[in-house]
């Protein structure tokens, strides 16, 4: 889930008597958490917390009648509902008071505005997106866009699971109030990262290319966007573009160097050798060793190279350290060993890369025990490159189909 540390930010609106605050913190240069209150299904949700000072009393002169003297009292009984926490009594006073000609908006927007964001909240708290939905389109229709309300839309939406949407939404909050830029742009990463790198994402890849190009014109130096926009065209086979954008993600996060530095030297390779990728092996005994990178992993695992394995295997350890839960619900494949036949869980493993040779949805099952090795490639990997193993050279050479 992600988490937020707070940092309160006000911005005083054109009234006098209210604010709203926005919390924001980054956990690290060039990247950002967020703050969610875990709500009873659904993705992490943007939180975005409101908070106004006592409203200043409102000026007006001495009651010439009664009538006069009655409006005024209105608008006291507005401020004493807002401050009472009945959101839903200001906003059906205020809104009788507006309809009636009795009171001018600008002298209720701050208190509802204030009950609006407070109900919605509310909704959302409790998982009651449709209410949520209905109390922001009100508002909308009463008061107008704002920036906090269009925030408490992406949230609706990221909780929803729409979180092109939610962007859209973060946007329209700046694009109203640029002010709002350095607080809310942490919020579209955050939404960005996930819409992009979701394993659940139907985009495609010129819709995921222009989604992260759209992000790098607004926000240039989030180095984030040009590793993902790297991986993407590494994996699309356009060495050329993912070396360039891989490279530019180094430089301006060093941190990332241990992560992308193999794949920039994968991708360059690539170039070197079209459709040819060399792999150092080595061997004990006879067996053949070779390092590979699983998944988003940082880091190579220790793998027994076995072209007669039909399936590639990981230990339990590793399954662990790609955070894949081995349990009970998991399909089961039959295995036959020399101990006989044996039902082992099956997982699918997002990415296999090999110096290069990258494989996306691959076949695995979890093994307990690998003499020591964290893993073994078998024909589930192998089967999608033509290979070539030269034991004199301790080289492996896969190319394309």
């Amino acid at each position: 889930m992600i988490k937020l540390h707070w940092i309160p930010v006000f911005i005083l609106g054109a009234c006098a008597g209210y604010g709203v605050a926005l919390y924001l913190n980054p956990h690290k240069p060039g990247a950002v958490t967020v703050r969610h209150d875990p709500g009873p299904a659904g993705p992490p949700a943007l939180r975005v917390e409101t908070s106004y000072p006592g409203a200043a009393p409102v000026q007006k002169t001495a009651p010439k009648d009664a009538a006069a003297q009655e409006d005024g009292d209105e608008l006291a009984r507005v401020r004493a509902l807002t401050a009472d926490h009945d959101w839903a009594g200001a906003i059906r006073l205020a809104t009788a008071l507006i309809s009636r000609g009795e009171a001018r908006g600008e002298e209720l927007w701050p208190y509802l505005e204030r009950a609006y964001i407070a109900l919605v909240k509310a909704s959302l708290d409790q998982g009651a997106l449709d209410e949520a939905q209905r109390l922001l389109a009100e508002a909308d229709v009463q008061l107008g866009a704002s920036a906090p309300r269009l925030i408490l839309l992406a949230e609706l939406n990221q909780m929803r699971g729409d979180l092109d949407a939610a962007r859209t939404a973060l946007h329209q909050a700046i694009s109203l109030d640029p002010s709002y830029g350095e607080m809310t742009y942490p919020l579209v990463r955050q939404v960005v990262i996930a819409l992009i790198s979701g394993s659940n994402s139907s985009l495609t890849f010129d819709q995921k290319v222009r989604i992260l190009t759209e992000e790098i014109i607004d926000d240039a130096n989030f180095a984030e966007y040009y590793a993902l926009l790297g991986r993407l065209y590494y994996r699309r086979g356009n060495y050329e573009e993912a070396v360039a954008n891989l490279s530019y993600a180094v430089q301006l996060d060093h941190t990332m160097g241990a992560d992308l530095s193999p794949l920039v030297d994968a991708a360059r390779q690539r170039l070197d050798t079209p459709g040819l990728v060399e792999v150092p092996i080595s061997s004990q005994g006879r067996t053949l060793n070779v390092n590979v990178r699983l998944n988003d992993a940082g880091r190579d695992f220790h793998f027994i190279l076995d072209t007669g394995a039909s399936f590639t295997a990981i230990t339990p350890d590793t399954a662990r350290a790609l955070g894949i839960s081995v349990d009970s619900g998991l399909p089961r494949v039959q295995l036959s060993t020399a101990n006989g036949l044996i039902q082992v869980p099956a997982v699918t493993l997002k990415a296999v890369n090999l110096k290069g040779a990258l494989a996306e949805d691959v076949q695995a099952v979890v093994v307990d025990e690998l003499n020591g090795y964290d893993g073994l490639l078998g024909l589930s990997f192998l089967n999608r490159f033509n290979i070539d193993i030269n034991h004199a050279e301790g080289k492996l050479f896969l190319s394309e189909h």
